[in-house]
């Protein structure tokens, strides 16, 4: 079983932590990036997509568990359209 969602990237200078609240409320580090060796805009694109990676998990098992062709291709369109926000949100 992965961190519950949700993920937040939370910038610190060259290197990302992506981050989750517990259930006490405490924060707690999911995923450390360190992009040293990326372009910025690409480095926070890649965390970006990764801190998403909860929703798109919960939008495929959504389609896998329907059997209702355009409910299935409606999630898909909106998880793809997420995906490729997370990656421009500044």
């Amino acid at each position: 079983m992965h961190t519950p969602r949700p993920w937040h990237p939370t910038d610190y200078g060259h290197k990302f932590i992506i981050l989750t609240h517990t259930d006490g409320g405490a924060t707690r580090g999911v995923c450390y990036v360190d992009g040293a060796a990326t372009a910025v805009a690409e480095h926070e694109a890649n965390v970006k997509l990764i801190a998403a990676a909860p929703d798109l998990l919960a939008a495929l098992e959504d389609i896998a568990a329907s059997g209702d062709i355009e409910y299935v291709r409606s999630v898909a369109r909106a998880a793809i359209i997420n995906a490729k926000l997370a990656g421009q949100k500044a």
